[in-house]
């Protein structure tokens, strides 16, 4: 992902997000295959897998967010 991000002249903060979506993407593609494969049974561990996933994404949004007072800086500097 990386190199066809460099080959393409993707931002660096864009191909991030690119990756951490595909890997949310896969994860749906393998909770259905397994689901449809190998039934019901198989097809739990993906979908704990995302709704983990969906609360690390949460925890990490809020961990990332400026304070008050980096927002209140950065504004001044503007």
């Amino acid at each position: 992902m990386v190199h066809f991000g460099r080959v393409l002249n993707i931002p660096y903060d864009e191909m991030v997000t690119y990756t951490l979506f595909s890997s949310y993407k896969n994860l749906g593609l393998t909770a259905t295959t397994s689901l449809i494969l190998f039934g019901t049974k198989a097809a739990v561990p993906a979908a704990i897998c995302i709704l983990l996933e969906v609360l690390m994404f949460i925890y990490y949004s809020v961990l990332m967010s400026p304070s008050e007072d980096e927002t209140r800086r950065i504004e001044l500097n503007s």
